[in-house]
């Protein structure tokens, strides 16, 4: 069964109505644009490194990989990827929904610390379970909100990561899915559920009384075991898709009323009250206690007073294009006609670019004068971009790659005109950023593409020039 990102919202915010609580599991796919790969990238890194133990394994997945490791390379694999690993906007806006009270329990397949440094970030300390290491769950003892290790953590003392080791863990985790369930709302975000023990657990689930939300990774479709055991199953499962993990959490935090945070809209009064959680200083030959960070903190709040108010268009303009909120970033261009700050003309210029490259997506799925009426309105939003800022590369870039995808639905004079307008766009663009590797390649993919148009010596000129790029 399918819903659309607007009634799963609905369906949140009828929650938040009803006080009714939310759990959520997520996976690697929530970790991805912080620097972690998923379980695919880390078969290949297996693959690359040790080649005799990828080739020694009958199975080529993740834990069969995994098993073949001993328990030193499997750590050194995954933590170094781990411990440079920076928060990400999904764990930010999810930790915004906890701090809100709008989910309370989360559950986690993954190792890293993110969604607790998130927390810590904007001043929240959920409970943490590691189910790795532990061996017994007491309902009643559990302190919401928190966050369940499922397969442990990168400071604990276990992280399973083997068929076996999983497997072995797997009736463990029965009593913390029926209760993480219980008189709850059920999110799953950047999670494969490849038939894996975890799923198992969720799949055992008779029904889930307030709805069970699938996010599905941008256009992905859902798994066969996800469509048979949960979504066809009766049990009011929904899939959701169309977004990744940060433009999902973002999105949800944003409808809700739960974004930006302060970090964004207002980082002095953030940092502020992070410094009033600081106890007073007690020197032991005074008999009272020294507020050491009182100093500190009055010139935070001259900052704040002076700073946070002239900034507010600028922090409002980035949390609004992080929301999608891109008509409202651009209307703030009429407010300062005559003097735009570079911080709020870079969010203008982003804007136009998401607004160009969401016109271009369409058109590729459409065709004759709909297609070029589309293109045609992308290309106004790159040249609104290189308007507000000149030296933006990207526009360009992007501006290329948009004559590019036109030409290929041309021929003729048509088709030349728009390539050699393309190839301006793109050598803008590596004039702008010496080492834009993505401008070059397409640059030289148009050149190769022109060149099949072509006969003889023009063909040959085309091809020599594209090699050189």
């Amino acid at each position: 069964m399918r819903r659309t990102i607007d009634e799963l919202l609905e369906s949140l915010r009828h929650a938040r109505e009803r006080k009714t609580r939310i759990s959520v599991l997520i996976g690697a796919g929530c970790s991805v644009t912080a620097g972690i790969p998923l379980a695919s990238g880390f078969v290949k890194e297996i693959e690359k490194d040790y080649p005799h133990k990828y080739a020694r394994a009958d199975n080529k997945t993740y834990p069969a990989l995994m098993g073949e490791l001993t328990r030193g390379e499997r750590r050194d694999l995954i933590f170094k990827y781990i411990d440079d690993a920076k928060i990400n906007w999904a764990h930010i806006a999810l930790a915004q929904l906890v701090q809100a009270g709008v989910i309370e329990r989360i559950l986690t397949v993954n190792f890293d610390p993110l969604v607790i440094r998130a927390c810590a970030l904007i001043g929240i300390y959920p409970a943490v379970y590691d189910f790795g290491a532990s061996q017994r769950f007491t309902p009643g003892a559990v302190v919401d909100p928190s966050v369940f290790y499922l397969h442990g953590q990168r400071s604990g003392f276990v992280t399973l990561n083997t068929d076996e080791e999983v497997n072995r863990h797997a009736e463990l985790l029965m009593p913390v899915f029926h209760d993480a369930g219980r008189a709850r709302l059920w999110l799953v975000v950047g999670y494969s559920g490849d038939n894996d023990p975890v799923f198992k657990q969720l799949a055992a689930i008779p029904f889930f009384e307030h709805g069970l939300f699938w996010i599905g990774y941008n256009d992905a479709e859902p798994s066969q075991d996800v469509r048979e055991q949960l979504l066809e199953a009766g049990k009011d499962a929904f899939y959701v898709n169309g977004l990744d993990a940060d433009e999902f959490f973002v999105r949800v935090a944003k409808e809700l009323g739960c974004f930006p945070p302060d970090i964004v809209a207002k980082p002095f009064t953030h940092l502020n009250k992070t410094l009033q959680k600081v106890a007073p200083y007690r020197f032991s030959k005074l008999s009272e206690p020294v507020d050491i960070l009182e100093h500190a903190r009055k010139y935070i709040t001259t900052a704040s007073e002076q700073l946070e108010p002239a900034q507010a268009d600028g922090l409002q303009a980035w949390s609004d294009l992080i929301g999608g909120n891109l008509d409202s970033v651009i209307a703030l261009r009429g407010k300062y006609p005559d003097n735009l700050h570079p911080d709020l003309a870079d969010a203008i210029t982003w804007a136009y670019l998401e607004q160009g490259n969401e016109l271009m997506d369409e058109a590729a799925t459409k065709s004759g004068a709909e297609a070029d009426g589309l293109r045609g309105r992308a290309e106004e939003k790159y040249a609104e971009a290189v308007s507000v800022k000149a030296d933006d590369d990207a526009a360009f870039y992007n501006w290329g790659n948009l004559l590019m995808q036109w030409a290929q639905t041309k021929s003729g004079a048509e088709a030349d005109v728009l390539r050699g307008r393309a190839e301006e766009k793109f050598e803008e663009a590596v004039r702008l950023k010496e080492d834009y590797h993505a401008a070059f390649t397409n640059w030289g993919l148009l050149l190769a593409e022109w060149a099949q148009t072509k006969s003889g010596a023009e063909a040959d000129a085309l091809r020599g020039r594209a090699e050189e790029k």
